[in-house]
């Protein structure tokens, strides 16, 4: 034999994915210089906790989002959005 194929027709149940808690209001961390396009100019930007962001949250860069292993960096004029199922969708603001 050299050759084998499966097929499988199922049903599975529908996927439901976590709902975070609803705030319009977002607490800084704390603020850091950060490097963009200026290496003798830094810019003070905010600083959140990924964890701490409910839906609804609203942040306009520049600013930093941190979390365990990652962070994402809010450019100028960006805007991030936190959805109901805690995702983070971002305008970017150049675009």
């Amino acid at each position: 034999m050299v050759n084998i194929r499966l097929g499988v027709i199922g049903k599975r149940p529908k996927l439901k994915f976590p709902r975070l808690g609803k705030s319009s209001t977002v607490a800084v961390s704390h603020r850091r210089d950060v490097y963009f396009t200026d290496t003798k100019k830094p810019v003070r930007c905010p600083v959140y906790q990924r964890t701490a962001l409910k839906a609804g949250a609203r942040i306009v860069g520049p600013a930093l989002i941190q979390e365990h292993g990652t962070t994402t960096v809010l450019f100028r004029k960006d805007e991030c959005k936190v959805a109901p199922s805690g995702e983070l969708l971002i305008k970017l603001g150049n675009a």
